[in-house]
């Protein structure tokens, strides 16, 4: 799912939907490699989610969800960085 979101993206690079599409794909990447315990590449995956919202919310201030997402999702990395930490501990 995640490689047929980027590939739409070929055709239209800053089409807000196929972003989107492409963050949602990333949050559900994130989960599973956190599920999984590969931290660093939830942590990419969060990340590059992050950049894009941080994209959409700048091009598309008008738009009050795309407004917020970056305060949350930048909690989100926060709150992997406190998971990860608390496994390293256990």
């Amino acid at each position: 799912m995640l490689e047929t979101t980027r590939s739409r993206l070929t055709a239209d690079p800053e089409d807000p939907g196929t972003l989107r599409d492409l963050s949602v794909s990333l949050d559900n990447v994130g989960k599973t490699d956190q599920a999984l315990g590969d931290w660093q590449r939830a942590r990419d995956a969060f990340t590059e989610r992050l950049e894009i919202a941080r994209h959409l919310a700048a091009v598309l201030p008008e738009h009050q969800d795309y407004k917020d997402l970056p305060d949350w999702f930048e909690r989100r990395l926060a709150e992997l960085a406190a998971a990860q930490e608390e496994e390293n501990r256990g």
